[in-house]
């Protein structure tokens, strides 16, 4: 929570000095931090940490991926899942190691321009109709439209564990439950658009990255409102 807190300061930092965009990158884990440890590649993306863009709002000074960026480092981080099986097996160093951050920043609002148009809220759906156009669209300006409708239920930031849950949740068994680096199942610590860091309760099958689309989440990226 602590570690989020003070990313959450950094984001804020970030969002005035860029225009009110965020640092969404080709891979969610490369916001921040530094160079895996190279257990795994995971399709050839990494990228060192005097590259990774919000590093230079977390830290004064020359960035080398030699550094120990702690801020980015969850205490309690046992590992990252790498695809979206629900059976799938923990790495064996911890996501700081591998990843370079236990964090990842939460791109599954893209699935909203993904929708099919009798799924997205009031219909307008965009699969079909130039998606790769409307995900950079949305990407230079999700960040403003979430600044005015829902600073404080946006996240833009979690730890590894929930991005992995909701990216599975469609195949998880009936009653499964995910348990979290903390041990307490279905809990997991967000960082939201305004700074602020919950320890909050996930239902997996009703906000995983496929139904959400349809708009019922309301804290991964609120969608009850109008683009202009």
């Amino acid at each position: 929570m602590s570690n989020l807190k003070g990313l959450g300061t950094a984001v804020t930092a970030y969002i005035l000095n860029e225009k009110e965009r965020f640092c969404w990158m080709p891979k969610t884990w490369l916001f921040g931090g530094r160079k895996g440890n190279g257990e795994v590649t995971w399709g050839g993306w990494d990228v060192p940490a005097e590259r990774r863009p919000l590093n230079r709002y977390v830290y004064q000074g020359k960035m080398r991926n030699s550094m120990s960026l702690e801020a980015y480092r969850c205490p309690s981080d046992f590992g990252v899942r790498l695809n979206n099986e629900p059976d799938s097996q923990a790495t064996k160093s911890p996501g700081y190691d591998v990843l370079g951050t236990s964090y990842q920043s939460n791109h599954n609002w893209a699935s909203y321009a993904d929708s099919s148009p009798d799924m997205g809220p009031g219909g307008e759906g965009y699969a079909g109709t130039a998606l790769d156009q409307r995900i950079d669209y949305l990407e230079d300006n999700i960040v403003r439209m979430m600044l005015r409708k829902a600073p404080t239920r946006f996240i833009v930031l979690y730890e590894d564990p929930a991005d992995w849950a909701l990216n599975t949740a469609d195949k998880f068994i009936p009653n499964y439950k995910v348990t979290s680096w903390h041990k307490k199942p279905n809990y997991h610590c967000m960082g939201f658009l305004d700074g602020h860091a919950q320890y909050l309760y996930v239902d997996f099958k009703k906000n995983s990255r496929l139904r959400h689309i349809s708009g019922t989440v309301d804290w991964l990226a609120r969608q009850d409102y109008r683009e202009q």
